[in-house]
């Protein structure tokens, strides 16, 4: 039996984090995350696909997507290109950035094939501040995550690139652990790329 390409297809999200304090508007910080994003976008097999979005305030705003598929005409080389070309731009883009971070937002309501192993990639400091956590409460280790719904990201793998950025190394420390453990309870395998 031959299976097509995308029979066991792969899928990495990349979410761009466009709140006001997203590191991700710093040209000294977008050069190093497009080169990851590029990274693991190259590492990409045909019939696997990126998708793109962005996230931060629960606006209309944040409808910006998009998907690209590794396929023999656009091979990971390519597809890596245009895909760290993205974050690469998002100094000079002009967009505004928004006045709150719903991380747990974008990660509740997202469709990432976890099922299918998913790969989630958020270029973003971590820090949640909307409905669900004060953000200054989460810096100084004075209040967790809300508990996520169990299990929901199982098979997904999560890394956020970025994390922490502009914090001092405790307040940094305080919201890794928070993220490690919502990660924990909703399943997904997480690491903290820490500038």
């Amino acid at each position: 039996m031959i299976l097509s390409p995308t029979a066991s297809a792969a899928t990495l999200t990349v979410g761009i984090d466009l709140s006001g304090s997203s590191p991700v508007f710093n040209e000294q910080f977008a050069r190093p995350a497009s080169a990851h994003v590029g990274t693991l976008v190259a590492a990409l097999n045909l019939g696997d696909r990126v998708n793109v979005r962005t996230f931060g305030a629960r606006d209309l705003s944040n409808m910006r997507q998009g998907t690209m598929a590794i396929t023999r005409a656009a091979r990971p080389q390519e597809v890596a290109r245009q895909a760290a070309a993205l974050v690469t731009r998002m100094p000079s883009s002009g967009i505004e950035p928004q006045g709150s971070t719903n991380v747990i937002a974008f990660l509740e309501f997202g469709d990432f094939d976890c099922t299918n192993g998913g790969q989630i990639l958020l270029i973003t400091d971590g820090l949640e501040a909307s409905s669900y956590a004060d953000p200054d409460a989460l810096l100084k280790g004075k209040t967790k995550l809300p508990s996520p719904e169990p299990d929901f990201l199982k098979g997904c793998s999560v890394t956020f690139y970025g994390l922490g950025a502009g914090q001092s190394a405790p307040a940094a420390k305080h919201l890794r652990d928070a993220w490690r453990s919502w990660f924990e309870a909703a399943g997904a395998g997480f690491v903290a790329v820490m500038p």
